[in-house]
């Protein structure tokens, strides 16, 4: 991942946290991150309130860290490498609340979804993972864990997602994606270790027949609680 810089928010929290009298405030905070899984959009930006939030645009397979925004509502406005609008909406951001942004190929447009994260801190020996169906042109998916074969999702099609589950952490473990209808493997992850008390969010990316960077894969991003 490349780091992404944030423009503007320290200054805007800084302002928001001082009253006219110049005394101190303590004002309800959110986070949100961006998750670029869209390899059309050449790259995505979002202004928040009409101001610019990153320095650079965040790439294909990049995403942000999460930043702090004042608890409100918010007009948000997502966008691509050339400034074009994907995105013009409104986000009410939710004390201590954190969220994500993914922008996504979908039939060859680019989408966008805003999800709350629940980074609720699995106990033990367990993991929590959010799998989504992010691919332009994969058909319909079943997720499985390559090392039993037993069935994780089913019948995912793009833009489909799960919540947050609970998993048995491995440091030797991998899934499969095979295509719903007839069985047959398109992916096979390397095999990865998955660690317990962290959170994963893990999207079907690319497409089938692809070649290079937008190869079909499994692209996985590993949170801890405090993240």
């Amino acid at each position: 991942m490349r780091k992404i810089t944030i423009i503007g928010i320290c200054t805007f929290l800084a302002a928001s946290l001082i009253s006219c009298e110049g005394r101190k405030v303590q004002n309800a905070i959110g986070k949100m991150r961006v998750i670029n899984a869209s390899h059309l959009s050449g790259g995505v930006n979002i202004d928040m309130d009409y101001k610019r939030v990153y320095a650079t645009d965040i790439e294909y397979l990049n995403y942000s860290l999460f930043a702090p925004y004042i608890a409100t509502r918010h007009k948000l406005h997502i966008k691509d490498i050339a400034g074009n609008v994907i995105g013009d909406t409104a986000i009410t951001i939710g004390e201590n609340k954190n969220y994500a942004v993914f922008v996504f190929d979908s039939s060859g447009l680019v989408r966008y979804r805003i999800f709350e994260e629940s980074f609720i801190t699995p106990k033990g020996s367990y993991y929590k993972m959010r799998f989504l169906h992010l691919s332009n042109t994969a058909p319909m998916v079943d997720l499985l864990d390559g090392k039993t074969g037993a069935l994780v999702h089913t019948s995912y099609t793009n833009a489909d997602y799960s919540e947050f589950e609970t998993y048995a952490a491995n440091d030797s473990l991998f899934y499969i994606v095979n295509e719903s209808a007839t069985q047959t493997t398109i992916y096979s992850q390397p095999m990865r270790s998955f660690k317990p008390g962290v959170f994963y969010t893990m999207y079907l990316k690319g497409n089938p027949g692809s070649l290079g960077i937008d190869s079909l894969g499994l692209f996985v991003i590993e949170n801890n609680q405090d993240y």
